[in-house]
């Protein structure tokens, strides 16, 4: 039977997912559930996260809701589970059936059709989102909370795909970007390395609280990525330097994604700083990565960027580089995906085996239909919510199989909100 998400009700699919997967921790596909269907905030709830105390997201980077923002309230980013699971805030419009947010003896909790289903927190606002650069740049908008020990840094909130119509199908960096400045939210298209150094020296100050951080934004293909490798370097630099002087360290945890780069630039990327590289493919499916990345294709291809991601293996060691995917689009409008969930499936665990006896990690962020986005334009909705079970479980038996990058990896679930595999990695 074809599934229609629209027609499908919320708690009947969920409870017969989590019957038919019963060794699924049921908060992981409450979490992936969440990510596909989103919240419906009552009013009390949201006066309740206005109180100051509470993160608020600036939105720099996507805009991860199911329809263009229009409450005047702030929303947070990410917020957890008692268990420690980490999930985004996702608005979404009636038709998608979301979940409801509410208050319980004034503590927050997640509920499905009134029943009580997970007591959830937010977190405490970054103490540095309340001071500005000297530029005059409040520094919430230079790098953003991702997780309650983690934060991110966008150098460029528009991708050169864009520019020629060739942007990935599920991308709507551009159209968001304009779409907030449009709003009036304060949005800063690029980041500068003396933004950066301040934001990052204020950000360490707060002790005690930082894990992570990574560096992430747009593609820029002219000179064979060198202008965009030259960005990069400048900001991992001004990062490194604050790390320097305020907590006296020659290298922080600072992993980047971009395109897949040559040896020699890949190298430079290492000694500048970087200890993870995050190289993303999207979809494994040869054919209909073309069709979906189509800016990706031309300007490097399917095959040279495996080898690219492979190569770099050799500089930043076995686990210590991803391969990213957005999970679900494998089942997009055809010819983009699959119409069988065990096809969808199959193909991208085809690809996350071969990454694995690589030396390279399979991860990424579930698909959200966002508008500005060429899925969107074309009526696409998620895909059923066993896709995505079948999916994590085939991946945590792989990884479990591979036995590669655990270690490195168990605590990533504190800072991947967006994704269901980082918290069957706590599992292993």
């Amino acid at each position: 039977m074809e599934y229609k998400f629209l027609e499908s009700k919320r708690k009947e699919e969920f409870d017969i997912v989590c019957q038919k997967h019963p060794n699924a921790p049921r908060s992981f596909l409450l979490k992936t559930d969440l990510l596909r269907r989103g919240l419906a905030p009552t009013e009390p709830a949201m006066k309740r996260l206005q109180d100051p105390y509470y993160e608020h997201c600036p939105e720099v980077l996507f805009q991860w809701h199911h329809a263009d923002r229009t409450t005047d309230y702030k929303v947070p980013g990410p917020f957890c589970f008692n268990d420690g699971t980490c999930v985004w805030f996702i608005l979404s419009p009636p038709p998608y059936d979301p979940y409801t947010l509410d208050l319980i003896n004034d503590e927050f909790w997640i509920l499905s059709d009134g029943e009580p289903l997970e007591e959830v927190h937010f977190f405490k606002k970054p103490e540095y989102y309340d001071k500005m650069t000297t530029s005059g740049v409040p520094m919430q908008k230079v790098a953003n909370l991702g997780g309650p020990d983690m934060f991110y840094f966008c150098q460029s909130r528009h991708c050169h795909s864009w520019s020629e119509g060739l942007q990935c199908k599920f991308c709507d960096m551009d159209y968001n970007a304009k779409h907030q400045m449009k709003m009036g939210r304060g949005f800063k298209i690029r980041i500068t390395p003396d933004e950066i150094y301040e934001t990052t020296c204020e950000a360490l100050k707060e002790k005690g609280r930082w894990r992570f951080m990574f560096l992430t934004g747009g593609a820029d293909p002219r000179e064979k990525f060198e202008r965009e490798l030259e960005i990069n370097i400048s900001l991992i630099k001004a990062i490194t330097k604050a790390g320097k002087e305020i907590l006296g360290v020659d290298r922080l945890p600072l992993n980047i994604i971009m395109t897949p780069l040559e040896e020699e630039q890949n190298r430079r990327l290492f000694d500048a700083g970087i200890s993870g590289l995050g190289n993303y493919i999207e979809v494994w499916d040869k054919e209909k990565w073309k069709l979906t990345c189509p800016g990706k294709e031309k300007n490097i291809g399917y095959d040279k960027w495996i080898e690219k991601t492979l190569k770099a293996v050799d500089i930043f060691g076995k686990g210590n580089v991803v391969c990213g995917f957005v999970p679900g689009i494998e089942m997009a409008p055809p010819p983009y995906g699959f119409t069988d969930i065990d096809e969808a499936v199959n193909s991208s665990l085809t690809g996350y085996d071969f990454l694995l006896k690589n030396g390279v990690i399979p991860v990424g962020s579930n698909w959200s239909v966002m508008p500005g986005t060429e899925f969107f334009k074309m009526g696409a909705t998620p895909p059923p919510l066993e896709f995505y079970a079948k999916l994590d479980i085939g991946r945590y038996e792989l990884m479990k199989k591979h036995e590669i990058g655990i270690l490195a990896h168990q605590w990533y679930y504190k800072h991947q909100p967006l994704a269901g595999h980082v918290d069957w990695l706590r599992l292993l």
